[in-house]
């Protein structure tokens, strides 16, 4: 027994056999020499705590752990009878949580494949996957799922807010409305007869502008409510999923992205960047419309009309750089989100075609490639309160054609994930 426990506690995390000459890792962590460098060709974090490694870190032998190894393998196994095939365990009191092909404790999540595993599978299927422990995986869907329900809340508040103001509006309406006609209807009768149809077409004026008036503020009134139920219906979910205590049923129970030297101002309100901003903009509904690059070094988005016209800072351009603009800036290996300073990298590299998809009700920004093959790349959510305009900035040299075609959809799989998003 004290030779198994030895020989577990020295077993490589990545192969499971025991020790090929051990390295450590600034970590502590212990590894074989050839398993971790064939890890670390595709990866930057500890396989076991995924702490971050340096991109040319060197690998020191573990010399006294080395020994105990060699010692372990010289040991003669332990004498005994052949205990023949393992006894029955007993029923598993939670089969779910075990690995249906290794039998070992479902204790990883696999990012690539979206699923959980154990610790054999990363030697087989998913050894150059992307893996993550599950309650890490977790923390970091609850921290997203938080704040999207924080981001609904508001919307909610908001929501709330504008439809008080709307039946105020309402009741305005129908009292301005009253009092016009009575004012045109006193006027008119003391006036001679030949006045009369004027009269009469007035009254009808105002009969018609106060129904349109209503009309609108009731549509709008509709609107904001079904936006309110939805909302209500999101909340109740989340928190349902938020109280699940079953870290796996948590994780796969969510179905749920130029110029290098400044120009002068040319005339007022001119970009002293090498950078458009289009003149129509977006107050409500949703909008979605498609880019064609020349090459990389691109940076598109939407801003508010006050984004900035000067340099700020060391930046190329000042898409993302404030809080009055949202940005993807694409660049020869990678990808960035950028609003109010903050970065976000991004996993691959997009294509010459992407697409921009603006839902202005649930307060989404969506980013997606389209070639070679179609993904999701960002998504912003924030309270929109100022009209945005689609804005981009180019590398000198690259070319940059817009497509806004009324005809222009999101791919059937992408509109069922945006619909989701929302």
């Amino acid at each position: 027994m004290a030779q198994q426990l030895l020989q577990e506690k020295l077993t490589c995390a990545i192969c499971l056999e025991l020790y090929q000459d051990p390295v450590t890792l600034s970590c502590g962590h212990n590894f074989c020499a050839d398993c971790i460098r064939d890890w670390l060709r595709s990866r930057v974090e500890c396989p076991e705590c995924r702490e971050l490694c340096p991109a040319r870190a060197e690998l020191r032998r573990n010399v006294a752990l080395s020994d105990v190894v060699a010692v372990v393998r010289a040991e003669p196994p332990a004498a005994g009878p052949d205990p023949g095939p393992d006894p029955d365990p007993g029923p598993d009191p939670d089969p779910g949580a075990r690995c249906p092909l290794h039998g070992r404790p479902l204790e990883l999540f696999c990012r690539t494949e979206g699923r959980c595993v154990c610790s054999a599978c990363t030697v087989g299927d998913c050894r150059l996957h992307e893996r993550v422990l599950l309650d890490a995986e977790r923390r970091e869907r609850e921290a997203q799922l938080r704040a999207t329900l924080e981001v609904t809340r508001q919307q909610a508040t908001q929501a709330e807010s504008q439809l008080q103001g709307l039946q105020q509006r309402s009741s305005q309406i129908q009292s301005s409305a009253c009092n016009l006609a009575s004012m045109v209807s006193g006027k008119f009768s003391r006036l001679l007869q030949a006045l009369e149809m004027r009269h009469i077409k007035a009254l009808q004026a105002i009969e018609v502008a106060k129904t349109q008036a209503l009309a609108q503020a009731q549509e709008e009134e509709q609107r904001l409510r079904g936006h309110l139920e939805a909302t209500a219906a999101f909340d109740r979910w989340t928190q349902d999923l938020l109280e699940q205590s079953d870290d796996r049923t948590f994780v796969q129970d969510q179905r749920v992205e130029h110029r290098r030297e400044p120009r002068g101002l040319v005339e007022p309100g001119s970009f002293e960047l090498w950078q458009v901003q289009c003149a129509q903009s977006f107050q409500s509904g949703r909008h979605y419309w498609e880019v064609h690059t020349s090459n990389h070094l691109v940076t598109l988005g939407v801003a508010y009309p006050d984004l900035a016209r000067h340099k700020l800072g060391p930046y190329t351009d000042n898409i993302g750089r404030g809080p009055s603009s949202w940005g993807l800036c694409v660049q020869e290996d990678s990808a960035q989100a950028w609003h109010n300073g903050e970065v976000q990298r991004l996993r691959g590299v997009p294509g010459k075609l992407l697409g921009v998809d603006l839902d202005l009700t649930s307060g989404c920004l969506t980013f997606y490639s389209l070639e070679p093959e179609t993904q999701c790349l960002h998504t912003f959510h924030a309270i929109f309160t100022q009209p945005l305009h689609p804005v981009f900035w180019l590398l000198e040299g690259r070319t940059l054609t817009l497509c806004h075609r009324p005809e222009a959809r999101l791919p059937p799989g992408l509109q069922e994930e945006a619909s989701g998003l929302s």
